[in-house]
């Protein structure tokens, strides 16, 4: 806590003040009944909701992000670069950015270099960009076919981001960028735009932000190696970054592994317990009432937790 300033200080002790308040009313929070646990639990939740600030920094501070956030230049930033696309009606172009956000991720050595040299083409005209990729998403295996060599001969460091490590641009793997890209035109659909998209699921749910991130949720199925994590990260990012009015309406703990090991370790103090996924969404569910940081943040800190449950580890990338 001796590194926090005021504002996430206060975060602390009201995220502490609430999981007392919980366990009152609830029973006991098993994984976090030590002091050392409880500790970094509510270190982590403070991570967490700092990175979701982050976000919403970035959207809130539009009108002073550089023109130049762009591909070619040496800050650029996806996040910063969708915000002012969005700024400036471009809307399939910030969404498409957070895509690739998504699917490259930034590494923590690296940190977006393979998204910048992938979505600027290694500086050459033109750019990766929307327009480009959806009339003509073949071409993009094209492309990576004679740039594959280049993206690994040239001696520069590239990585995808943690979350991602299992992916590759090589176009001849089973789940390389290209069949990624593909499958995510395929799923924006005909008319090659994500407000159509967008307004095909919110039908009839009179602004319910909640109900349509589960509709978008659902339906990116179809999207190639966009499991649980990728979906969720995806939309989430959408929501804080502004361009997308949804909201989280659960963990989506089914086929989670850490944020699910994490609910069962904070629930029962036992990472294997046989808790069905369903039961544990509904209990992190009545824990938000009282902390109220929302359910990225829960997922979030639970799946970083459980690493190090008895001492606070900051994680990056």
């Amino acid at each position: 806590m001796t590194n926090l300033n005021t504002r996430y200080r206060q975060l602390y002790s009201h995220i502490a003040e609430k999981l007392d308040e919980y366990e009152q009313g609830n029973g006991d929070l098993i994984g976090v009944s030590g002091a050392d646990n409880r500790n970094a639990f509510i270190l982590q939740v403070v991570d967490s909701v700092r990175r979701v600030n982050f976000q919403r920094y970035i959207r809130d501070r539009a009108d002073d992000i550089s023109p130049n956030r762009h591909a070619t230049d040496n800050n650029f930033d996806p996040f910063k670069s969708a915000v002012l696309h969005s700024k400036n009606g471009n809307f399939d172009e910030a969404c498409w950015l957070i895509f690739l956000a998504t699917h490259f991720g930034k590494n923590k050595d690296t940190e977006w270099r393979l998204l910048k040299d992938f979505y600027g083409a290694f500086q050459a005209q033109p750019f990766w960009t929307w327009q480009r990729v959806s009339t003509d998403p073949g071409s993009v295996t094209q492309w990576l076919t004679q740039n594959y060599r280049l993206f690994v001969d040239d001696g520069i460091q590239r990585k995808f981001g943690n979350h991602r490590k299992y992916e590759s641009i090589n176009p001849s793997k089973q789940r390389s960028t290209d069949k990624v890209i593909q499958s995510y035109v395929a799923w924006i659909g005909a008319e090659l735009s994500h407000q159509a998209k967008i307004d095909l699921l919110a039908e009839n749910l009179n602004g319910d932000r909640k109900h349509l991130f589960r509709n978008l949720y659902y339906s990116m199925r179809t999207v190639l190696s966009f499991g649980r994590t990728g979906k969720f990260d995806y939309l989430t990012t959408l929501s804080n970054l502004g361009i997308v009015e949804i909201e989280a309406d659960s963990t989506y703990m089914d086929g989670a592994t850490g944020p699910l090991r994490g609910a069962k370790l904070l629930f029962f103090g036992n990472r294997n317990n046989s808790t069905a996924a369903n039961i544990l969404e509904s209990r992190l569910t009545e824990l938000d009432i009282y902390l109220c940081v929302g359910m990225q943040v829960l997922e979030d800190s639970l799946c970083n937790w459980q690493k190090s449950p008895n001492q606070h580890i900051r994680f990056i990338g």
